[in-house]
């Protein structure tokens, strides 16, 4: 500043109070303060300024994301708790999206390559979509009836449709069957962050067996 110089009026000075709420907050302070309190009070306002509006871009975030976050309970990320794990373990074993759709053997040979699970002697996958994914973990709660002397056995109250393939130690495909309305029996948990019953293991209906409806639901 040049001698002799007057300094400019704090209202006058271009700075952060074109955003309303920024501005209301500086003369709200510059009211109580004065105008000549000198320059480090000028720059306490500007700091405080600056962190509010940075609050509020935080609060305007977290709203924004937060549907996003509590879409069905598949969609978080939680790989340290065990039954999240063995949900997720689950889903790529029984209800993958990448699923052939047929009963070709090698299309079935790439996908178990694939998902290395050829340890698995015998193994059932449904046909996946967005419907038949929701149907399948509705199951572990109204959708689905407590098995008969099972700990954590839960047995649907619809039908599915479902393949089952057959497999060897030399890594090939034997058979490939496509079973249609078979009612199906899923171990459930309840996952403790999701605070949800969730499908851990497909348990083979052998006998066919159908809901019994004196028992009660799986409701987790």
């Amino acid at each position: 500043m040049k001698a002799g110089a007057q300094p400019t009026p704090w209202r006058q000075r271009k700075g952060p109070s074109w955003w309303w709420w920024g501005g209301w907050r500086e003369r709200t302070i510059l009211e109580v303060v004065g105008e000549d309190g000198g320059n480090w009070r000028r720059q306490y306002l500007r700091t405080q300024t600056d962190i509010l509006k940075m609050l509020l871009f935080v609060v305007v975030l977290i709203l924004t994301l937060q549907p996003a976050l509590s879409q069905r309970c598949v969609t978080a990320v939680n790989t340290v708790n065990p039954d999240y794990i063995q949900h997720y373990t689950f889903l790529k074993q029984h209800l993958n999206n990448k699923v052939p759709k047929s009963l070709n053997i090698r299309e079935w040979e790439t996908f178990i390559t694939k998902i290395k699970t050829w340890d698995r002697p015998v193994q059932s996958f449904f046909l996946y979509s967005e419907s038949e994914f929701d149907k399948v973990l509705d199951v572990c709660s109204t959708e689905g009836k407590i098995y008969p002397n099972t700990k954590n056995l839960c047995i649907s109250k619809k039908t599915f449709n479902f393949f089952t393939v057959t497999v060897n130690t030399k890594m090939k495909v034997k058979k490939v069957e496509f079973i249609k309305n078979r009612h199906v029996i899923l171990g459930c948990e309840k996952e403790k962050i999701l605070n949800k019953c969730l499908p851990i293991h497909f348990e083979a209906n052998i006998n066919d067996a159908k809901p019994d409806n004196n028992q009660p639901d799986c409701s987790g």
